[in-house]
């Protein structure tokens, strides 16, 4: 029971930085498009948002 427990908090851990990691990109990419007012940019960020 606690093995199943310990896999579970370790593949919530590992969901939850990647989730981390795309708001990284998907944030910094946000930044790059408003800045450079790149349309193109700012569409693949929105149509990338799931």
């Amino acid at each position: 029971m606690r093995e199943t427990f310990a896999d579970d908090l370790r593949a919530l851990h590992n969901k939850l930085v990647e989730m981390g990691r795309l708001t990284e990109v998907a944030l910094q990419q946000a930044i790059d498009a408003f800045q450079t007012q790149n349309k193109h940019l700012a569409m693949a960020v929105i149509d990338g948002d799931v």
